[in-house]
């Protein structure tokens, strides 16, 4: 596994077309599988796999990271009738990677900014991901 990085980008940080694109690119890509990790969180914090699909087909875009280059992945937070469900997709290998609760009312007010360095176009980077999957956003 390469060494993590500080490659984030928050939504706070992206342009209202950069997070409609991407945003768009994970409902194209949808789940493909789930690793072992994911599946054992699951279990561990009683998400169902429909939360985990809900969330990827109406949530909202948190996050893209490229701390794991080359793999590119996004943070998508969901309500589901209880806390807020997040699911990290790999936009990639659309394997969802890892899968967690997270209180609805966290507004993350105390965000550490310094860990979201990366200048990417969220749209070039959606439109990059699109023709690799071979999909077409437009």
């Amino acid at each position: 596994m390469n060494k993590p990085t500080n490659r984030r980008k928050h939504y706070t940080q992206m342009s209202a077309r950069e997070i409609a694109c991407l945003t768009c690119v994970v409902r194209l890509l949808g789940r493909r599988g789930m690793n072992g990790h994911s599946l054992d969180r699951c279990v561990e914090k009683g998400i169902t796999l429909a939360e985990v699909e809900t969330v990827l087909r109406t949530g909202t875009l948190l996050e893209v990271h490229e701390n794991f280059r080359p793999d590119v992945r996004a943070v998508v937070r969901g309500g589901t009738g209880r806390d807020d469900v997040c699911v990290v997709l790999s936009l990639c290998d659309r394997e969802v990677k890892t899968v967690w609760f997270n209180n609805s009312l966290d507004s993350h007010r105390t965000l550490d900014y310094t860990q979201y360095q990366w200048r990417v176009d969220g749209a070039a980077l959606a439109d990059s991901l699109a023709v690799r999957h071979g999909f077409s956003k437009r």
